[in-house]
């Protein structure tokens, strides 16, 4: 997998250090989702980040859809 993707940004002058990312990618864990499939609940606390390496995910309150997150994007807390 190529998770360059998330630690360069072409469009600003951003370059993550490189000890972070060998940080962030050694203790990588892979969740597979499937299409629909609750990633968190609304309101829930989380300690992991989350990277969306394929697809999008759909934030949403109840019924309605907040936001949604591209591919290479990212959300959670570390």
């Amino acid at each position: 997998m190529n998770f360059q993707l998330f630690f360069y940004d072409d469009e600003l002058p951003f370059v993550s250090e490189d000890t972070f990312i060998i940080q962030i990618l050694s203790n990588l864990k892979c969740n597979v989702y499937d299409p629909g499939e609750t990633v968190i609940k609304s309101g829930s606390k989380t300690k992991f980040l989350y990277f969306i390496q394929e697809g999008e995910i759909i934030v949403k309150d109840n019924e309605f859809d907040i936001i949604t997150l591209p591919q290479h994007s990212w959300f959670g807390d570390y």
